[in-house]
């Protein structure tokens, strides 16, 4: 098969390719710096076991999770945007989005602590909002929890799911039994509404029973929450430190960009180069 027409298309191609990947790693190259610095926090969790009270670390998936929406909760975000003054520092609208696109919460799996990682173009600011946050957090936990009276409106509020759902399985039940065999009767009857009815109200349950799991969950961590004391909830085990050296991911992303699109410019032109000038390539073979 000869290749030859096509030669002309992979040149562009390349080419392309290559002044795309050039600008891209410009783009990055011209990016401003971004520092990172990590505070780490501890969740202490108190059971009784007839000896009094001991600490015990707990891995729950679920309950981290609430936690980190705890921790970029409205409260202690406001918390930390008047510690630092960000309001003075920041020309931004959304203080609290800005401060928000700025965070990373993360868990280490093997020691169970909580990450709370910052970023910005400044250091030292990197490190001051780690460390506020952990602080506002560690204040704010104690004071957010949720009342034994909330859990009980909680509670109610799952028994009123559950009725829900049960009255939503009985009409699902009805029209599974009133389901025709197919979507046409032998006299031309159009019935496939009644499927589509039937499987919109399928899907509707379940979303009632995805929404009635997640209530499940947030009140048995309300429970085991309300259960511990007060005290010694949250521990900042390590403040965040003024980070020295910026992240180098998009610089090195940039660079290895740059250099890919440079080879994918000049294999280009040369692909090009050898096509547009056919004349000079049989002038060579003859002269050969």
């Amino acid at each position: 098969m000869n290749f030859a027409p096509y030669r002309k298309w992979v040149g562009w191609i390349t080419l392309g390719f290559g002044i795309a990947m050039t600008a891209v790693g410009i783009w990055e190259l011209l990016q401003p710096v971004q520092f990172e610095a990590m505070a780490t926090i501890s969740i202490e969790k108190h059971f009784p076991d007839g000896m009094g009270f001991e600490r015990t670390p707990i891995y729950d998936p679920y309950f981290f999770q609430t936690e980190f929406e705890k921790i970029q909760s409205t409260p202690v975000l406001d918390r930390v945007i008047k510690d630092l003054k960000l309001a003075d520092k920041w020309r931004a609208d959304d203080l609290q989005g800005a401060l928000r696109r700025r965070l990373r919460i993360r868990t280490n799996r093997q020691t169970g602590l909580i990450e709370i990682v910052a970023y910005s173009e400044n250091p030292r600011e990197a490190a001051d909002i780690a460390n506020a946050l952990a602080k506002a957090y560690r204040d704010y936990r104690p004071e957010g929890r949720v009342s034994s009276g909330g859990i009980q409106s909680l509670r109610k509020g799952l028994q009123k799911q559950e009725e829900d759902i049960k009255r939503e399985r009985e009409t699902l039940d009805r029209l599974k039994a009133d389901l025709p065999l197919s979507g046409y009767e032998p006299d031309g009857t159009n019935r496939v509404k009644e499927f589509r009815a039937y499987f919109d109200k399928k899907q509707e349950i379940e979303s009632m029973e995805l929404a009635r799991k997640a209530l499940t969950l947030r009140i048995k961590s309300e429970e085991l929450d309300l259960s511990l004391p007060k005290t010694s909830l949250v521990k900042i085990e390590s403040p965040a430190t003024v980070p020295a050296t910026p992240l180098q991911f998009h610089i090195q992303f940039g660079r290895i960009s740059f250099i890919i699109g440079l080879l994918g410019i000049v294999t280009g032109l040369r692909i090009l180069r050898g096509t547009s000038a056919p004349g000079e390539l049989a002038l060579t073979k003859v002269h050969r």
